[in-house]
């Protein structure tokens, strides 16, 4: 009776142990994983990458984790490792609608246009997701791409009537009516945009594009400094900057 109580009370004493280190190792992940995403939001993906590798390691059955590791990846365009930690998060969290969209977004990185409808679609129609406008602009877009431009506007209009002052919709409105030849459409969707956000960067550069073909260059120019005044180190503060240095 004795030796049974004796084992009895090491495998409780085993068992704690695994717990606290199961807990522990919980701990180490999360305050990886802190750091990580700190990295991120201030424009530091080498380092948030370097935590989230370490996190992923402490624990590797979160999806959280795997979502932001492959975020990392993304902006860092390691395309591969990036869809495989997507598609570990889904696995993870049970298909989440976030993930869902998020991979969606890194196929239209790698021009992937069916994969990224597919996955666009899948988020728009969970019941779940609280941005379905975001998804069916994704849908959109990934439709303009293609070259489909009434099922872009279709996508963007179904959008719209879910959130319509969401600027990215009368961005990429614009951007199809722009590619159509009707500049007079494209113009007012651009000026909705910045109307809807004052600060959108490619907004000002593309209502300054239409400008330029409508031959209002003094306007165009102006749209093209506010970019650079915006935004001097981004893609469309280098492309405005280079618009500039070809006016008069």
């Amino acid at each position: 009776m004795f030796l049974i109580r004796k084992m009895i009370a090491l495998l409780l004493i085993l068992t704690l142990f695994g717990c606290g280190a199961a807990v522990d190792r919980k701990n180490q992940a999360k305050s990886h994983f802190t750091l990580g995403l700190s990295h991120m939001q201030n424009g530091s993906p080498t380092l948030a990458l370097k935590e989230l590798l370490q996190a992923v390691k402490f624990d590797s059955s979160d999806a959280q984790i795997h979502a932001a590791l492959a975020q990392a990846y993304q902006v860092k365009k390691a395309f591969m490792q990036a869809e495989q930690h997507y598609l570990r998060a889904l696995k993870l969290s049970d298909d989440d609608p976030r993930y869902q969209n998020n991979l969606a977004a890194l196929y239209v990185d790698m021009e992937q246009w069916d994969k990224a409808l597919d996955y666009f679609g899948r988020a728009s129609k969970n019941l779940l997701f609280m941005r379905t406008e975001v998804a069916l602009t994704g849908i959109g877009y990934a439709h303009f791409r293609k070259g489909d431009y009434p099922a872009a506007i279709s996508a963007y209009q179904e959008a719209r009537a879910i959130a319509p002052g969401y600027a990215p919709i009368s961005l990429r409105l614009g951007e199809v009516f722009a590619a159509m030849g009707q500049d007079g459409v494209a113009r007012k969707e651009f000026e909705k945009a910045l109307q809807q956000s004052p600060n959108y960067a490619e907004a000002h550069y593309r209502l300054g594009l239409v400008l330029l073909r409508e031959k209002q260059l003094q306007q165009a120019a102006e749209r093209f400094r506010q970019v650079v005044e915006l935004s001097a180190e981004s893609e469309w503060g280098q492309k405005s900057a280079g618009v500039l240095q070809t006016l008069p």
